[in-house]
Order: structure tokens, then C-alpha cells, then sequence
């Protein structure tokens, strides 16, 4: 991050998060835009896929030229021209302002922009991604009641944007089903 840039939150309509990280990336202007993937499952095919959502709806993280009154009029000629040109294609204007107090903006503080960038950069592989197939033999890492327990896969699913293993295993004598989260169990 440079010692000149001030940053602020922009807020955008809703569902053109994407479309304005895009324009003001066009502009080589620095943005952030934390997301996080969900998994979606298709309800014509069945079929479940990954999809990126913003942490943040309706805001963009944007850096803008100058400090003080000079990064505000960088930010409105930056936004005068995305707005113009989403005008132009028949469309209605993506940014709709900048977060702050009354009327007012507010520029983000350095830490503030350190914790988004942290929450940008991906950190390796997310649980989710592990992949487990049907038959595997896995133990549970975290459960309130199963806590090292080894089981069997049977299924596995989406649901509710979460990816979930149905696992069979052995308790008292008994065989009983059980769905975890992905998150939550290892490789035996």
C-alpha cells in the first residue's frame, strides 16, 4: 500500500460488485473486494458448483490519489467516469456513493485496509477444497459428541452452501448415520 493513496468504501448497486472492482481495476486504481465461495447447488441439473459472493454486499474497497479534499476529487471524477459510461451502455450508474459520516467520507484506516488485503489472500487450501470420496475411511476432528471417532463415507452433498459428508460409524454397538461438514473431518 503506498503512503499516498487514501481509501474508502464505495458503495455500489447491489449485484454490480464484480463490474465495479473490474472498472476501477481498468483504471489502475488499487481495489479490494473480499469474497467468499459458496457451494450452489442447481436445481434443474442437481448438479453443485462453487460461486463467489461478496463478504461485503454493495461495497467495494477503492483507492484513490491524494489525501483529504484531493483523494475526494479523484474518487468523483473515477466514479463520473464509470457512471457515464455504464449511462452510455444504457444502464444504470454502478456507484452510488462512498461510505462515511452524514455527508461527509470517511477514509479507511491503514489497519483497516491490512485486515481486508489479510481477508483477500487466500490462505492455502480452505477445508472445503479437500476432497473425500465415497467409501474413504475418515476420522471427526471437531464435534461436540464424536470427537475422534472413525467412520465410513456413504454420501456426499451440499447443503445450505456448505459442502457436508454423510458418514456412517460405529457407537454402542449400533451403526448410526451422521452428516459433518467437510471442515470438520480428516483423512483416516
Amino acid at each position: 500500500m503506498t503512503d499516498n493513496i487514501s481509501w474508502f468504501a464505495v458503495r455500489v448497486a447491489p449485484n454490480t460488485e464484480f463490474k465495479v472492482l473490474h472498472a476501477l481495476n481498468q483504471q489502475d486504481r488499487p481495489s479490494l473486494l473480499p469474497t467468499e465461495e459458496k457451494w450452489i447447488r442447481n436445481p434443474r441439473s442437481g448438479k453443485t458448483d462453487t460461486k463467489k459472493f461478496p463478504l461485503f454486499a454493495s461495497y467495494v474497497f477503492g483507492g484513490f490519489a491524494g489525501t483529504g479534499l484531493n483523494a475526494w476529487a479523484d474518487f468523483c471524477e473515477v466514479r463520473n467516469l464509470i457512471n457515464k459510461a455504464s449511462n452510455l451502455a444504457g444502464k444504470a450508474p454502478p456507484i452510488v456513493g462512498v461510505a462515511g459520516c452524514g455527508k461527509k467520507p470517511s477514509p479507511l484506516l491503514a489497519s483497516e485496509i491490512e485486515a481486508l488485503e489479510a481477508i483477500s489472500r487466500p490462505a492455502g487450501r480452505h477445508p472445503d477444497e479437500i476432497t473425500f470420496t465415497v467409501g474413504q475411511k475418515i476420522r471427526v476432528i471437531q464435534h461436540p459428541f464424536l470427537d475422534g471417532a472413525e467412520a465410513e463415507i456413504t454420501a456426499l452433498r451440499a447443503k445450505e452452501g456448505k459442502r457436508i459428508v454423510r458418514a456412517i460409524l460405529h457407537r454402542l454397538g449400533n451403526r448410526v448415520t451422521v452428516d459433518l461438514q467437510l471442515s470438520n473431518v480428516e483423512a483416516a
